[in-house]
């Protein structure tokens, strides 16, 4: 996809300059953390709660820059004692590395990597104590499943999903082997898209409410929030990775979104166009058409390559490609309507005029022959499978 190979540099270079950012924080509030890494270790500089930590007003309380950063060092080069924060059930979540069982809610912690049950154990005054470790589960591409919440995290959610970070670890239970199938189709389906994903992303937060959509977020850079309460079948995870995944990707590409635009990127659009319910900004509604095109083209491959074998999920599949692409041509007309682009986000919009249109000619036996009446700002399949009964002709 043109539109992916043009911003791929782009990408790299946001990622660089977000690494940068949290690498001068670092150097400012703990040169005595950063001295422990070597000039080649700047992996940990993205590590998403780390951006967590500096934006949340409160970030000391909820975890400490030891322990965000604790599982990137090599073993033999661990501190013998680091502070950390636990959980109200007394779990310490160091990213990267995994969850350690602790008594109280604020304790230091050392990495013993010698014996047969190398892990993480309790400092205390009579010394170490044995503590339950359970190491971070990993997914295709190196990506973590986050298995249960953390302070750290719940200051992600707002006060409409306060039980939302309370659910981490039953979501991820019901749900992980979805998650990572679904991974795994993106990566045979379109290998770039593949590449660019496990290039950004991090980890994976299921979470379940009624309150909240799935999200992406600068303040965890590298993280994608997917809320299993809109889908749990591969279908919809194949759709919600591209989607959240997508705008990790353009939040690097886009770090200075000004350039797109001849007039501020926080004008609301509805303000432009006299529609007082859209109250999107710009910079937010081109981050929705740049991942409206992404889920298009993935999940017409995954049509044309007939990637699941039995015709329900193929049938979800078809609507969802067919919900996504009419929001894709509603959006893209409507941005490009109006006379607010730079030089560069012209050059942008054209680009995505052009997958609009490879989109519409490549699939042209698949898009405007299903009902989508009743579908609200989330798809469901539900509602789709009452008005379109499955033909498993298609």
């Amino acid at each position: 996809m043109d539109l992916l190979t043009q911003l791929e540099p782009q990408i790299r270079t946001g990622q660089q300059e977000f690494a940068g950012i949290i690498g001068e924080l670092l150097r400012r509030f703990r040169p005595d953390l950063m001295a422990q890494f070597r000039v080649c270790d700047e992996n940990y500089l993205l590590e998403p709660f780390l951006f967590t930590y500096f934006s949340a007003e409160d970030g000391p309380r909820r975890a400490s820059l030891d322990q965000l950063v604790a599982g990137y060092l090599p073993a033999l080069r661990r501190s013998n004692s680091i502070p950390a924060v636990a959980d109200h059930t007394g779990i310490v979540y160091l990213p990267g590395a995994g969850y350690v069982k602790v008594a109280g809610l604020t304790v230091k912690l050392q990495y013993v990597p010698d014996g047969d049950e190398p892990g993480w154990y309790q400092v205390r005054d009579s010394g170490m104590e044995r503590c339950m470790y359970r190491p971070c589960q990993l997914m295709c591409g190196g990506i973590e499943m986050m298995t249960r919440g953390s302070p750290i995290v719940a200051a992600l959610f707002d006060s409409s999903g306060e039980g939302a970070a309370e659910s981490i670890a039953a979501s991820s239970g019901h749900c992980a082997a979805a998650v990572e199938n679904s991974l795994g189709i993106i990566g045979n389906v379109w290998p770039q898209l593949y590449r660019v994903l496990t290039t950004v992303l991090r980890r994976v937060v299921l979470f379940e409410s009624v309150a909240s959509n799935s999200f992406a977020t600068t303040r965890a850079q590298g993280t994608v929030f997917c809320n299993i309460a809109l889908g749990r079948t591969e279908a919809f995870f194949i759709e919600d990775l591209t989607h959240q995944g997508g705008h990790v990707a353009f939040a690097a590409a886009a770090l200075d979104p000004a350039t797109y635009f001849r007039i501020p990127s926080g004008t609301i659009v509805g303000d432009l166009t006299g529609d007082a319910r859209d109250r999107r900004s710009l910079y937010v509604a081109l981050h929705g058409i740049f991942t409206e095109a992404l889920m298009c083209h993935c999940l017409g491959l995954c049509l044309e390559r007939r990637v699941f074998e039995d015709a329900r999920r193929q049938h979800e599949l078809l609507g969802r490609f067919n919900f996504i692409f009419a929001r894709f041509t509603s959006d893209l007309r409507l941005l490009s309507e109006l006379a607010i682009f730079s030089e560069d986000g012209r050059a942008f919009l054209g680009r995505l005029q052009s997958a609009w249109s490879t989109l519409a000619i490549r699939h042209t036996s698949r898009l405007g022959m299903v009902d989508l009446a009743g579908q609200d700002y989330n798809f469901s399949y539900e509602r789709f499978s009452r008005l379109n009964p499955i033909d498993t002709g298609k």
